[in-house]
């Protein structure tokens, strides 16, 4: 939960990590998840909401991966019993088997600087949505390797971010946000602090 509303005496909790995902994916990317196959790195926080988002979301198969393996393999058989997703623990070496490849790990923050996955393990053909937004550079590491490998369509979190920030405005005012104003925003402050 990253988002909480008050109404009628009430506290109601949201969690836009997941629609977020699934709305910058489309926004940036043109995916949508239902009859593709998808693997999520990080199986945290953030990466466990998109995971359960492109399940619910339709994609037929899920490839999991984590550091920590119990985790991981928690969230693929929760993910199998409750909806029609495949969903398994993979290895770097599968991650070719995914039309989208969803980076939810910390790879690319200053505490892990390094690329999630090596240009290897990336298709020319897949899609990447890397939800790290590094500052001063629109580039992860993992968008770096993975454009090293052929790949040209992949988006770094910015997106995402604008629409959790849409999402929460949304829920609190009943309005409809500007998408686009905001993006401006955000990717002006994330230049400026490069």
């Amino acid at each position: 939960m990253n988002t909480v509303r008050f109404e009628k005496g009430q506290y109601f909790g949201h969690n836009t990590d997941g629609p977020g995902f699934l709305a910058a994916a489309k926004a940036c990317l043109a995916f949508s998840p239902e009859g593709h196959t998808a693997a999520v790195i990080g199986c945290g926080g953030a990466g466990r909401a998109v995971a359960l988002s492109l399940a619910y979301g339709g994609v037929t198969w899920l490839g999991l991966m984590d550091i920590d393996l119990n985790r991981a393999q928690q969230l693929a058989d929760e993910i199998s019993a409750q909806t029609q997703t495949r969903a398994e623990v993979i290895t770097v070496e599968r991650l070719h088997e995914a039309n989208l490849v969803a980076q939810c790990s910390p790879s690319g923050l200053a505490i892990m600087p390094e690329a999630a996955a090596p240009a290897s393990a990336f298709r020319p053909d897949q899609v990447l949505y890397d939800i790290v937004i590094p500052p001063g550079d629109p580039e992860t590491p993992t968008m770096r390797a993975y454009r090293e490998a052929g790949g040209t369509r992949c988006a770094n979190g910015v997106r995402m971010l604008v629409e959790q920030g849409a999402l929460s405005f949304a829920f609190w005012t009943g309005l409809e946000a500007d998408r686009e104003a905001m993006l401006e925003a955000v990717e002006r402050e994330v230049k400026a602090h490069g």
